[in-house]
């Protein structure tokens, strides 16, 4: 097993545009992670944590230490997505990798997006 792993780690680097991604993708979970921690701040009162188009009030609240699930759905999201890119690399190719790393870039942009917009709404509230 470890050698597996090393052998997958080493074929990332030999192709750099899939390694700078790689990094690219986990450096910017761990920028969501650090922007969640920086902006979010403990209160007793409760706090808009969803929005919706649907329901009376259309939005919805929850305790304050919901929001860090944006920052652990960004960590798991480049984990995951690297792996993933790592275990297809030699198998089915280059392009397809890189796919999986671009879907995971843009799913933790969507995440910071969310977060970002429900963070704002409690500045207004």
């Amino acid at each position: 097993m470890k050698n597996l792993v090393y052998k997958s780690v080493k074929e990332l680097f030999t192709n750099r545009y899939l390694a700078t991604l790689s990094i690219m993708t986990i450096l910017l979970a761990l920028l969501m992670i650090g922007y969640i921690l920086l902006a979010v701040h403990p209160a007793d009162i409760q706090q808009v944590v969803r929005g919706t188009m649907y329901g009376q009030s259309h939005l919805y609240t929850d305790v304050w230490y919901y929001f860090y699930n944006f920052g652990i759905l960004a960590a798991i999201a480049a984990i995951i997505h690297v792996a993933i890119a790592l275990k297809i690399y030699p198998l089915k190719g280059h392009s397809l990798a890189i796919m999986f790393v671009w879907i995971g870039f843009g799913l933790i942009i969507l995440d910071w997006v969310v977060a970002f917009r429900l963070i704002n709404i409690l500045s207004v509230i």
